[in-house]
């Protein structure tokens, strides 16, 4: 069979390779590491090695040099989208039930007990003009608002008062608040899976595409808290693996724990609690121990009855976000993707450049060590030798706050000569 290679015939007689099992990795310090790999008899392919994390020169030190990631963004045409809530509110036949909206008053119970269709009625004669509407089914009620003004009504509050009499405080307070709704019309979102590296100084060159740069951050502590109802979903926290939770209020039904890894696009699924009605609240501690990720941690309630009184909270870390540039704009800006997602969209002064990329050259040697792949010898660090993490061999990241053993490496020979290879 034949394989189509990057190589130029002269450069033939200067690549250097090591095998490993099925693999043979190939060197050259104009192009990057390629693999060849055996797939069956007879069978190969040939790709760029996928490294992934690094490697990365030493961090920049000058403070007035600074870089940023924020998101790439396009001009779309939305329909619209309606904003929502639903809950199961908790009945006490002792107490009679206010209802608010956004402030006002539109209901006051004339007798002792919670009905939720009353509710629903009172609510559709005061705002069905203005394209709101509340549905009761059984003892949920569901309030949802015009698909093309959605996004006006975003965090309008609905509050329920249980009271003894007339006059006087409420025994309690309930408080949702209407989410999830767009607005018609022009709106600028994030190009998906796109961002851009800024510099406040010229920087970038076209040479730079394809090369990586790691941005460092400290993410404060961040804290949510609020309530959650029928079917009812959190906001966010982000965290570098340590969380706590704890819930108050009389509620019954589930509360899961949710955990993305891709800055929110998707979830899944990490800890579920079920709560009966004798049953106490939940005050958890945990650790998901991954040294390197930022996830994005919510919660998100069941069928529920009553309202969850919650607390979620993460302690602070450091963030190594890592991108990798694939398109070049101008000397202070480039388009990248996320390999690893950054603390923040903030300068930082903290951030260094990737030792792999046409700027910087690449490794002219390959050898393996130790169960670690390891590279040398490229045109801006020369002296120095880089190595994999231990059994994996395309990662060249670190822990976050400690080096472990198995974490990448890389050592700068002292010497006070330079020979070429």
């Amino acid at each position: 069979m034949e394989l189509v290679t990057p190589y130029a015939q002269e450069a033939l007689t200067q690549i250097r390779t090591a095998q490993y099992n099925y693999e043979l990795y190939l060197a050259h310090k104009q192009y990057p590491l390629m693999r060849l790999t055996r797939t069956a008899l007879g069978s190969f392919t040939l790709e760029e090695a996928p490294l992934r994390y690094g490697p990365f020169m030493p961090n920049n030190t000058q403070e007035n040099k600074k870089l940023r990631v924020y998101p790439q963004t396009t001009v779309v045409q939305s329909q619209g989208v309606a904003a929502q809530l639903a809950f199961a509110p908790v009945n006490y036949p002792n107490l009679m039930v206010w209802a608010y909206f956004d402030g006002d008053c539109f209901y006051v119970g004339e007798n002792y007990g919670l009905r939720v269709a009353d509710i629903a009625h009172n609510f559709n004669t005061a705002y069905q003009a203005q394209g709101l509407s509340a549905t009761a089914q059984g003892n949920i009620l569901r309030i949802t608002s015009s698909a093309a003004d959605g996004g006006d009504w975003n965090g309008k509050s609905f509050v329920l008062e249980y009271r003894n009499y007339f006059t006087g405080p409420a025994e309690y307070t309930v408080t949702q608040v209407l989410s999830g709704g767009e607005n018609a019309g022009t709106q600028t979102v994030a190009q998906a899976g796109r961002y851009i590296l800024e510099s406040n100084t010229p920087l970038f060159t076209p040479d730079h595409v394809g090369g990586r740069f790691c941005l460092i951050h400290a993410v404060e502590a961040n804290y949510q808290a609020g309530t959650l109802g029928y079917e009812a979903v959190s906001g966010e926290i982000s965290s570098g693996g340590d969380w706590t939770l704890r819930t108050r209020g009389t509620w019954t039904g589930t509360l899961t724990l949710e955990i993305s890894r891709d800055g929110g696009d998707t979830w899944q699924t990490h800890q579920v609690w079920t709560r009966g009605e004798e049953d106490d609240n939940f005050y958890v501690v945990g650790n998901l121990n991954e040294a390197e990720n930022k996830m994005q941690f919510r919660l998100r309630s069941g069928q529920n009855t009553g309202e969850v009184t919650y607390e979620l909270s993460a302690q602070s870390f450091i963030q190594r976000g890592v991108v990798k540039i694939v398109s070049y704009i101008s000397a202070t800006q480039v388009v990248v993707e996320q390999e690893r997602a950054c603390g923040s969209d903030t300068w930082t002064s903290a951030w260094a450049e990737g030792s792999f990329s046409p700027a910087a050259g690449y490794p002219s040697c390959v050898f393996f060590y130790q169960d670690r792949l390891g590279l040398a010898g490229t045109q801006a660090e020369a002296q120095t030798l880089w190595f994999s993490k231990t059994g994996n061999f395309m990662d060249f990241g670190r822990a976050r706050d400690t080096l472990l053993s198995t974490d990448a490496l890389s050592v700068r020979l002292a010497s006070t000569k330079l020979n070429g290879q």
